[in-house]
């Protein structure tokens, strides 16, 4: 089932500007459930990826959530050996050999700066620096089933999520009743015009009737006028029953992203079992 179908079948139809706004719904779902389940340690590394850098042009993190570590090659052949982090202000002093944060091959250093992350010593080709770290999706197809770096079983945290974005895109979309009825879009004496008309404006036009002592068509006019009122009423009741509907949906959907989340967030970080014994022969 792609993730458009599984959200569908939560809030129903999603075409048109549903369809691209939900879209971008999944991609800010993608970044809040890495969140959340990267507080869990045993499912952490399973969000990880890794990239390499081989220069000084440094690594950039704009849409990352977390660094899992950072290490530079001591040589071609040699071992990885991970990178003490220093501020900025001092990656100046990891480049002074006269400096107690100097970075060498053994004791390589790391810093950060316009979100980027920069090795030292420099990285070369035969010295990779390697960055591990959790990089959710910047774009999601919903037309697939599918998201980059976010295994299957947890794909259904982001339709919820974004579930819950759509449904509340649709409360906010609940304003008014709309239309040739709406007492706001009501032209003086024309029931098709669009200008706007203050609903006291209504009535001094049935008090110069009056005045006039033209009875006939005050009363017409003021019947007009009860017409609109209640066509205002009836749409605005049925608004507010869409948003109420809308409004128990929402919170059944968060119950649920909620309860998911919590499934894996109380995974216990240790394996379970009996602990240990003591020998039975004492």
């Amino acid at each position: 089932m792609t993730i458009q179908a599984e959200i569908e079948a939560i809030v129903g139809s999603v075409l048109g500007s549903d369809a691209t706004a939900t879209a971008g719904f999944c991609v800010e779902g993608v970044k809040y459930v890495t969140k959340a389940l990267a507080t869990n340690a045993a499912i952490r590394d399973r969000l990880t990826s890794s990239s390499d850098v081989v220069n000084n042009a440094g690594f950039t993190i704009t849409n990352t959530v977390g660094l899992s570590s950072v290490n530079r090659k001591d040589a071609s052949n040699g071992r990885f050996r991970m990178c003490g982090r220093v501020s900025f202000n001092d990656s100046f002093n990891a480049l002074d050999p006269d400096s107690i944060y100097f970075a060498t091959k053994t004791d390589p250093k790391y810093y950060i700066n316009e979100d980027k992350v920069f090795i030292l010593p420099v990285p070369t080709s035969d010295e990779l620096g390697m960055i591990k770290h959790i990089t959710p999706a910047t774009s999601v197809t919903i037309g697939g089933s599918t998201i980059t770096n976010l295994s299957s079983e947890y794909v259904r945290g982001v339709v919820l999520y974004a579930a819950l974005q759509l449904i509340q895109k649709r409360m906010n979309a609940i304003d008014k009743p709309a239309g040739a009825v709406n007492l706001t879009t009501l032209a003086q004496g024309d029931v098709t015009g669009t200008q706007p008309l203050a609903q006291n404006t209504w009535f001094d036009i049935v008090d110069d009737y009056i005045k006039d002592e033209d009875v006939e068509l005050a009363s017409t006019y003021m019947s007009k006028i009860n017409s609109y009122i209640n066509n205002y009423q009836a749409e605005l009741a049925a608004d507010r029953t869409e948003y109420q509907w809308y409004e128990s949906k929402y919170l059944k959907i968060s119950q649920q992203l909620i309860e998911f989340l919590r499934m894996y967030m109380d995974i216990p970080m240790q394996p379970t079992g009996v602990v240990n014994e003591a020998s039975a022969n004492d």
